[in-house]
């Protein structure tokens, strides 16, 4: 399967300038649309809501919030808003990120918290750090 990625998210539903929908898909939360605002900002191409393994209609799958299309390797990015994940989630989290990280074929995964993203410019900074 070919990676295509689509142009960034035009849609503005809020005076931060937030997508409504991300590639199609609608913003999983306020800090996916930020991190995809940041994205673009900073010009990296990404998919949204990229379907691994057989992403969740096939057990073991999984569904990561963006896969950046850097070189040599993608990166995995998570968004890890305390509403869906906490102490409850954080073992199958782990075992998930473990699972991408040990592919050969991705870089280290990186893992954004949704207390550190209450901007655009917060997403944009921690991202610029971790993609560099």
């Amino acid at each position: 399967m070919a990676l295509r990625p689509v142009p960034h998210p035009a849609v503005i539903t809020n005076a931060e300038q937030l997508p409504a929908s991300i590639q199609g898909h609608p913003a999983g939360s306020l800090e996916e649309a930020r991190v995809a605002v940041a994205l673009g900002r900073l010009k990296y191409e990404y998919l949204y809501q990229y379907s691994y393994m057989g992403g969740n209609t096939v057990a073991g799958g999984q569904v990561v919030d963006f896969m950046v299309l850097t070189v040599p390797k993608l990166t995995p990015i998570y968004v890890q808003g305390e509403f869906w994940h906490n102490a409850r989630t954080n073992a199958a989290d782990v075992l998930k990120q473990q699972e991408i990280a040990n592919d050969g074929r991705f870089a280290q995964p990186v893992l954004l918290w949704g207390a550190d993203l209450t901007t655009i410019e917060d997403a944009q900074a921690i991202l610029q750090r971790e993609l560099i």
